[in-house]
């Protein structure tokens, strides 16, 4: 263990105090339901099961002392087959358990998903109390109305709120990931000593849920159709029956939404009947070419992108899933498809020339959302038993075969995938290509380089970038603002670059006071 380490200090129980035994209940997560194909074996569970255990004290969220089979995993006393979301009894997102004769008198704080059940008779053994947080806990039906009540309560909001559970549980659908929710602690906490932006952000959830539980919103929709000059027009208009939700909505969120236009209203207008026109302009514009994706305007288009082809059902939509599209984003910036450019606050997206050209080689059919959906489409079968995993796996071989067979190379496809060319090598003359990890002299017998990931421009608390690359390369010098010392102090400085004797970079500070 490492010093000063979690278990630093602590005496380990012995091996022999602990049995290892597997859950008697079969298991099958959530990749091996959606690929069976790939896990096909039954998953066993082991935990360690302690042989004495000491007086060790059990409490849920509210404080009252249960008994241990209420916290521990239900497939311990049952022979059905169970899930992911289904180790603990209660499903529980809180519980602590004490012992007043610990090997240690530290508390510890564990946030965990259901799979670290298993090990928590090992760890209150070792120390006097640990907490136990789920953050991905599960909201249970009968608890619902409570959390509704206190929620509302917190920000003084007193009226009625139907709960629907129905419409947001459905516990046979849940399975590693959880809505964001508000807690009971929220009735407890001075929400006026909460940050503006925090106590905002809390708000928006906690009207979310309540929204999500109410009655339907209900209007009745009129469209009225007039032809003129042979010209087609259509006006809409809505007439609520029923606020339902969006009346909770308004009253929790009325200022966080900001104005709204009151809603037109449609004149009473008999059909086929004939109307006079009380005025007519000409206006002439402009359309405005569409602007820069920045990275929240890129993040919701990925949410969005192909959803129309998606068939109903499928866990994914767009491109990617919340969780990873941030992700993608980064990945193409270091392997340099996109570069970030513009003022600190506001950073727009661009393709590089690596980016077009992969773009522009790349086959219409691995390109297109369809594609997505398609296979989307398929696991979803494969889920519910109607579609063989091997057929599956067999039209994707074929597809690929078929690509790399008929599809022809683009005429200059390899002069746009080449490195990029940025300037001569201060050390040997030859080129200074651009790629993945850096910029580099395309003489493989010369050893300058320019790391993306370089210690010494982070050591100044900056990032080398492609600008600051041709302002080396071309007059050897790059001058950089606020850059930050090691004790947080900010100055002005020029970065000087040379060679060492094997032709490795090098650099040098020189300060707009006169100092190196």
């Amino acid at each position: 263990m490492q010093e000063n380490g979690l278990l630093d200090g602590v005496t380990l129980p012995a091996t022999e105090d602990f049995a290892w035994q597997d859950l008697r209940c079969p298991y099958r997560g959530d990749l091996n339901r959606r690929f069976s194909y790939l896990f096909s074996m039954q998953e066993e569970i082991p935990y360690y099961s302690i042989r004495e255990t000491s007086e060790l004290q059990y409490y849920d969220a509210k404080d009252v002392e249960v008994p241990r089979e209420s916290i521990w995993a239900r497939g311990l006393q049952s022979g059905e087959e169970m899930q992911y979301n289904l180790l603990s009894t209660e499903n529980l997102g809180f519980y602590r358990i004490c012992n007043p004769n610990a090997r240690s008198a530290r508390r510890v704080l564990i946030l965990k998903d259901s799979m670290e059940d298993p090990m928590t008779d090992y760890w209150a053994e070792l120390f006097s109390e640990i907490i136990v947080i789920d953050p991905r806990s599960y909201l249970r039906e009968e608890s619902l109305p409570e959390l509704v009540a206190t929620a509302a309560g917190a920000f003084d909001f007193h009226e009625d709120v139907p709960v629907h559970a129905q419409q947001v549980i459905d516990s046979s659908k849940v399975t590693d990931h959880h809505a964001l929710l508000p807690t009971a602690s929220v009735a407890k906490t001075d929400l006026s000593a909460l940050p503006a932006g925090e106590r905002s952000i809390l708000r928006l959830v906690v009207a979310r849920l309540l929204c999500a539980v109410g009655e339907a919103h209900r209007y009745a929709e009129t469209t009225m159709t007039t032809i003129c000059a042979g010209e087609e027009f259509t006006a809409k208009v809505k007439a609520v029956l029923s606020d339902g939700w969006k009346g909770i909505e308004r009253k929790m969120l009325g200022d966080l939404l900001g104005k709204k236009k009151e809603p037109a209203v449609l004149p009473d207008v008999p059909e086929q009947s004939e109307c006079s026109i009380t005025g007519a302009e000409l206006k002439e514009g402009q359309t405005s070419a569409p602007k820069h994706f920045t990275e929240d305007l890129l993040l919701s288009a990925m949410q969005t992108a192909g959803s129309e082809s998606m068939p109903e059902g499928v866990e994914r939509q767009g491109i990617g899933t919340p969780a990873t599209r941030a992700a993608t984003i980064e990945k193409l910036v270091q392997k340099g498809f996109l570069e970030r450019k513009g003022e600190k606050k506001t950073k727009i997206l661009l393709p590089t020339d690596k980016g077009k050209a992969l773009i522009t080689v790349m086959p219409e059919e691995i390109q297109s959302p369809e594609l997505t959906a398609d296979w989307e489409a398929k696991l979803l079968r494969i889920e519910r038993g109607e579609m063989e995993p091997e057929e599956f796996m067999v039209e994707i071989k074929d597809m690929i075969s078929s690509l790399v067979n008929t599809t022809e190379a683009m005429k200059g496809a390899n002069v746009l995938m080449k490195n990029k060319i940025v300037g001569v090598c201060p050390n040997c003359g030859a080129n200074v290509v651009e790629r993945e990890k850096g910029w580099f002299c395309e003489n493989r017998e010369c050893r300058f380089a320019l790391w993306k990931d370089n210690a010494y421009f982070k050591r100044l608390g900056k990032h080398l970038d492609g600008r600051m690359v041709d302002k080396l390369l071309r007059d050897g010098r790059v001058r950089l603002k606020d850059c930050r010392s090691a004790k947080g102090k900010t100055y002005n400085a020029t970065v000087l670059l040379s060679c060492e004797s094997d032709g490795r970079s090098k650099f040098s500070l020189e300060f707009e006071n006169g100092g190196c």
